[in-house]
């Protein structure tokens, strides 16, 4: 009966990235763009309200402006100038209910502090006596995942206020059914990461 020799054990995504430097440094540079992007994309969001604003200022202005002179028309264009400003009115509250769920609070996921890196950085150089990982590696490959995790949830919460800024595609959004979203299980690790701020 011969014995084989145990598997090795599973190594760990820090370890395969840690062999190629220059993918690390390609996909840090990437996911960093990425991650910018969706974080302006956010600020996108606020810098577009006074414009909104100053349109539904004019929209509630002209309704009220004709509202006082409707009592001068006859009987017939009486009722038909009351039901197209109803329809107005009723748009202009619904387009203020549509920007209200455009910037409803929602939690974006940023990288650790300074301080949180500095001191993960620091334990990496106490541990690399035990690990075969260059230290600078392990942090680029622990900083690539949480510009990984972070970007995926900003990125969902972007794409859900540009839905909701612009009613018309979230209605064809609404039939055609949700827009599938890449999402690729984390691989378990045996050590702990730092958390998303």
């Amino acid at each position: 009966m011969s014995e084989e020799a145990p598997p090795p054990p599973p190594r760990e995504p820090a370890h395969e990235l840690a062999a190629d430097e220059k993918l690390l440094d390609y996909l840090e540079k990437t996911f960093a763009d990425a991650y910018r992007k969706e974080i302006d994309q956010e600020e996108n969001v606020w810098r577009s309200l006074p414009f909104f604003a100053a349109t539904l200022a004019l929209q509630l202005a002209a309704i009220s402006a004709i509202g006082l002179r409707v009592t001068e028309l006859a009987e017939w264009w009486f009722w038909a100038a009351c039901v197209a400003l109803g329809f107005a009115g009723i748009g202009s509250l619904g387009a203020i209910g549509w920007i209200a769920a455009a910037i409803y609070f929602a939690k974006f996921n940023y990288v650790s502090t300074e301080p949180s890196l500095l001191h993960y950085a620091t334990a990496l150089v106490d541990f690399t006596d035990y690990s075969p990982v260059k230290p600078a590696a392990s942090l680029k490959a622990e900083l690539l995942r949480q510009y990984a995790v972070a970007t995926d949830n900003n990125r969902n919460i972007n794409q859900r206020r540009a839905r909701r800024r612009t009613p018309s595609s979230a209605w064809r959004a609404r039939i055609r059914g949700p827009t599938p979203t890449r999402r690729t299980p984390e691989p378990r690790r045996a050590r702990a990461t730092l958390p998303c701020t």
